[in-house]
């Protein structure tokens, strides 16, 4: 009798690790907006982007998946569409295109069980890690704003502001939701923060530095694109040295996302990939 009930668990565990480990892959697409120095709303329709991502996940549980994902969009700033009189007089801007690849952890609070119920809300975070190249449009010329240390990095007056590297890592969190059109098919929602361990998404951080060292140090072209006050003005540039504020120092920039995901469970692999005969867990009676 005893034997009967231990050879009934161990089928039922093994049965109940063979549905819960599948894979998963899918896309999503949808809309970015950055936040940083130069985001002056929540939402703004010109500061909006398309995103798109592919996703893999492998179902290690009913409750818990790991997965991997890679993803593009572009992200944008301006002073322009600020209503505080002296940040538009700053008159910075950029655009920046932002490839990311994830290693995501996901929880779901219900078990994931296609099949037996239609929806599966979630919470994902894990680590990112990815490449951005902010530029800034002069006289209808997109350039690259990190070669130029624009806040003075290089310089011999600030020898601790090195170049910052253009490939940086950050903290994703998700919120999502899931419903199954059938045992395989899924459609849902995801809204996501990314926290970028960099201040510099926007090229814009510190504080000003004084136009002759600026100038003869990292050039002239760093300087009109450090300072574009007198662009504003339509004068010169406002004589704006070492200690002006340029940025907000206390915050780094932030990456959100609203998306549509479409995904699908793929049996054939999941039975091959992940037969519970390979487990250390002994299946055969």
């Amino acid at each position: 009798m005893k034997q009967t009930l231990l050879a009934a668990a161990v089928a039922l565990l093994c049965l109940n690790e063979a549905r819960a480990q599948q894979l998963e892959v899918g896309f999503s697409g949808g809309i970015s907006q950055y936040y940083g120095d130069l985001a002056h709303q929540w939402i703004h329709q010109k500061t909006i982007h398309p995103a798109i991502s592919l996703v893999t996940t492998y179902h290690i549980s009913e409750n818990y998946a790991i997965g991997l994902s890679v993803g593009h969009t572009t992200i944008s700033g301006n002073d322009a569409l600020s209503e505080d009189d002296f940040l538009q007089v700053r008159n910075l801007s950029f655009r920046s295109p932002v490839t990311e690849v994830r290693g995501l952890i996901t929880w779901y609070p219900l078990p994931f069980r296609p099949g037996s119920r239609t929806w599966f809300p979630y919470v994902q975070s894990g680590l990112s890690l990815f490449r951005f190249n902010p530029q800034a449009n002069y006289k209808g010329e997109w350039i690259a704003l990190q070669p130029l240390g624009t806040e003075g990095q290089g310089t011999s007056t600030f020898p601790g502001r090195q170049p910052y590297s253009l490939t940086q890592i950050g903290i994703p969190v998700a919120l999502g939701c899931k419903v199954a059109i059938n045992e395989y098919l899924f459609i849902g929602l995801e809204t996501s923060l990314l926290w970028a361990m960099t201040d510099y998404l926007d090229d814009v951080s510190l504080t000003y530095v004084n136009p002759d060292v600026l100038i003869e140090e990292n050039g002239l072209l760093a300087y009109q694109l450090s300072n574009r006050t007198g662009e504003f003005l339509q004068a010169e540039p406002l004589n704006l040295g070492n200690g002006s504020m340029r940025g907000n120092t206390e915050s780094l920039d932030q990456v959100g996302y609203f998306e549509v995901t479409f995904s699908v469970l793929i049996p054939g692999v999941s039975k091959s990939w992940f037969d519970p005969h390979r487990k250390q867990l002994n299946c055969s009676f």
